[in-house]
C-alpha cells in the first residue's frame, strides 16, 4: 500500500507534528457491538465509516468520521 500525504491544520496530539498521511484505501469500517441474548455480538451493517490518518513523524493514528 502506498501512503498519500494529506494536509491537516491541527497538530498531532502525541508529538505536535503536522506531517500526516493516509493509505491508498482511505476509508475503513468500524463494526458496532449490539447486545445479544448472551453478551454482545458484532453488527457490521451498523458500522461507522472512518478515515484513518497517520502522523508520519510518530505513527499516531487519528480516526475521522467523514461527516
Amino acid at each position: 500500500m502506498e501512503k498519500q500525504k494529506i494536509g491537516l491544520k491541527i497538530p498531532c496530539p502525541n508529538c505536535g507534528g503536522k506531517n500526516f498521511g493516509t493509505m491508498d484505501n482511505q476509508y475503513c469500517l468500524l463494526p458496532s457491538l449490539v447486545k445479544a441474548e448472551q453478551g454482545y455480538e458484532l453488527a457490521p451493517d451498523k458500522g461507522l465509516a472512518v478515515m484513518p490518518v497517520i502522523c508520519n513523524t510518530c505513527g499516531y493514528v487519528f480516526l475521522f468520521h467523514p461527516e
